[in-house]
């Protein structure tokens, strides 16, 4: 059975390993190493996964099935586009939901989004953003089921490489 759970420093270890699983598997075959190393030295640390996990407004929550991590999800409170903004607030950003390439398809994504949903309630949100790969089209058809549009782009920089995201945003009332 798959719980979750609030991530917290505590934690740490088990995030960081899910992250560099969870992000390899679906970026890495994208960049050269130089840029994926990069990239991972800049955002996949230890020290900045810590970062990310005390930063004011972020949640962090992990999947849980018994003891071993499957999935997560980074929240931003009040935390508005770069562009195609601003949205109708308030608003919160889905920053990552990723799940372990082993158990995709499971569900646990979508009790990831259920998550997601219950704290949007509870925070009185407006509008949920997020931004995806321009060629990850299994994520973006996920995220159309949601009932999420395209919205805008902006560009997501691995190492040299410049990337084009989709903006997508799914008003909740």
């Amino acid at each position: 059975m798959i719980t979750l759970k609030q991530a917290t420093l505590a934690d740490l270890d088990q995030l960081v390993a899910l992250e560099h699983v969870t992000w390899a598997s679906t970026f890495r075959h994208l960049y050269t190493a130089e840029d994926f190393e990069t990239y991972m030295q800049a955002y996949k640390t230890p020290e900045a996964i810590a970062r990310k996990l005390e930063r004011p407004g972020t949640l962090c929550w992990l999947a849980m099935d018994g003891s071993l991590p499957v999935g997560f999800l980074t929240l931003n409170l009040h935390k508005q586009p770069d562009h195609g903004g601003p949205l109708p607030g308030p608003v919160m950003e889905i920053e990552q939901i990723y799940v372990h390439p082993d158990i995709k398809g499971k569900g646990i994504g979508t009790l990831l989004f259920q998550q997601t949903y219950g704290i949007a309630k509870t925070e009185g949100i407006k509008t949920l953003w997020l931004g995806v790969f321009e060629n990850n089209e299994p994520a973006q058809k996920f995220y159309i089921k949601e009932g999420f549009e395209k919205f805008a782009t902006h560009i997501f920089r691995v190492g040299a490489q410049d990337d084009t995201d989709w903006l997508m945003k799914k008003e909740l009332y």
